[in-house]
């Protein structure tokens, strides 16, 4: 069940890999940054963060990606967005967009629910610490 970090650490990779070009959008004009911008910029900063502590199976990806969950949903950055691919391919329309978005973020919701139990089970100890 830990080895569940490794593969939410490398979904964060694949969200920060399909969010290439917004990422480069927002660095590119770091001179007019809105709020909204600034937390999309914090986002993105928090998804590499979690991958690399995920990847480590390290607690502090645990608290990253509570932190960010509500950014996640926010701004649409979701870990299993890679599927709105599948819309693309079989040439949706809107109702199936819609059903397809309610979807994933049931599935990000899943994933809070799994990263808790890890969190439970593997993390809290007599011992408070980080790593």
């Amino acid at each position: 069940m830990k080895k569940l970090l490794m593969l939410f650490g490398l979904l964060d990779i694949i969200s920060i890999i399909r969010s290439y070009e917004p990422i480069t959008l927002l660095l590119t004009n770091l001179t007019d940054l809105y709020w909204l911008q600034v937390l999309n910029l914090v986002l993105f900063i928090l998804l590499g963060l979690s991958a690399y502590f995920l990847l480590k199976q390290s607690k502090v990806g645990l608290w990253l990606a509570y932190g960010q969950f509500p950014l996640r949903l926010g701004f649409m950055v979701l870990s299993f967005g890679f599927l709105f691919s599948l819309h693309n391919i079989l040439g949706g329309h809107g109702d199936t967009y819609k059903i397809l978005a309610w979807t994933l973020m049931a599935f990000e919701f899943v994933r809070l629910f799994i990263t808790i139990l890890i969190h439970k089970k593997f993390y809290t100890g007599t011992t408070p610490s980080l790593t």
